[in-house]
């Protein structure tokens, strides 16, 4: 298994509280929410890269690189957005840009509440899979397709639309440029499990240390 640096225990704080809010809701529909990564972002790697990253993306012939998500419709009308960054993210409100794409609506099957849909990805893969990121392996379009088989509910127009071949890229790139993301993405999960992620925690003196050595790690 490769190298996580600080393996994440559990799924967020903000995370769970949208579970108890919402988790006992059936799953009406659903679609693959697919925008571009910001410029920014494509820059940094392809820096990190030497340039790589933007040859790979000409040479496969792809416009952009997507970040992925899906958008759960639930009863009573209510829509959130489901994605892996550092960690699984939910967001109730969220807002698209010009070049935001989307397929579906998708069929659910076995009409599931949330905590259904969740609990039984978990259960098919592992809680490491779900919680974890790397860029290569459990990156966004991985967790997409990780909800999606576990729940019956991919078909190969859906896989064509979600999948960007992310493994061929990594094995031409400097080894560096692996290890600096998965350090970057391991501390920011690391963070939002230390400060509590939109949930107000008391930073008691343990936590005080944890983070103090997280930066230190960091900076040596």
């Amino acid at each position: 298994k490769e190298k996580v640096f600080f393996p994440a225990r559990e799924l967020s704080n903000a995370f769970k509280s949208v579970m108890s809010k919402y988790g006992n809701l059936k799953i009406i529909s659903a679609k693959i929410r697919r925008a571009p990564i910001g410029s920014a972002i494509n820059s940094l790697l392809n820096i990190l890269s030497l340039g790589k990253f933007d040859e790979y993306r000409r040479e496969k012939n792809f416009d952009k690189f997507y970040h992925l998500g899906i958008v759960l419709e639930l009863a009573g009308g209510k829509k959130l957005l489901l994605e892996k960054n550092a960690k699984p993210e939910f967001s109730e409100n969220f807002k698209d840009s010009a070049d935001t794409e989307y397929m579906g609506p998708i069929r659910i099957h076995g009409f599931l509440t949330l905590n259904e849909f969740i609990q039984k990805t978990i259960d098919k893969n592992s809680i490491y899979s779900f919680v974890n990121y790397s860029w290569n392996k459990d990156n966004c379009q991985a967790y997409i397709l990780m909800l999606l088989e576990a729940n019956n509910s991919l078909t190969p127009a859906l896989k064509n639309f979600i999948y960007q071949d992310v493994q061929t890229l990594l094995e031409r790139l400097p080894s560096v440029t692996d290890k600096i993301t998965r350090f970057a993405t391991d501390t920011g999960a690391k963070l939002q499990e230390l400060i509590g992620q939109g949930k107000r925690r008391k930073f008691t003196t343990a936590r005080r240390k944890a983070i103090k050595k997280l930066f230190k790690n960091i900076l040596s």
